[in-house]
């Protein structure tokens, strides 16, 4: 995948956004493929869900200050102390984040594969 079809290889290949993900298949699918196009139009779903994953992984300033992001998205404001736990579990969301966003990903994944 870094040098297949290019000129120059990809020195490193990421997979947690949807445009690297799309850089990475470039060569192997166009970008008006029915996957690609797919994983780019839930490009912001995706990224939600790495800023979820990193600030459980990693619990530093920096995924935090991504993680508030979500939180805002979600809640439409600031919650400082809130921790992904709370916010996946919260009852303020029916049916609950968690649930959700488990949801959202097979949909994601359904979709995709549907060609």
């Amino acid at each position: 995948m870094k040098l297949y079809g290019r000129a120059s290889p990809r020195n490193e290949l990421r997979w947690t956004r949807a445009r690297e993900i799309a850089l990475n298949l470039e060569m192997l699918f166009g970008r008006n493929e029915h996957f690609v196009g797919i994983l780019l139009g839930y490009g912001g779903f995706i990224s939600d869900l790495r800023k979820i994953r990193n600030h459980i992984a990693h619990g530093n300033d920096g995924t935090y200050k991504r993680f508030q992001e979500v939180v805002s998205r979600h809640y439409g404001a600031d919650v400082p102390g809130l921790t992904p736990g709370r916010m996946l579990l919260s009852s303020r969301f029916n049916p609950i984040l968690v649930e959700q966003l488990c949801r959202q990903t097979q949909v994601v994944l359904k979709t995709a594969l549907k060609a």
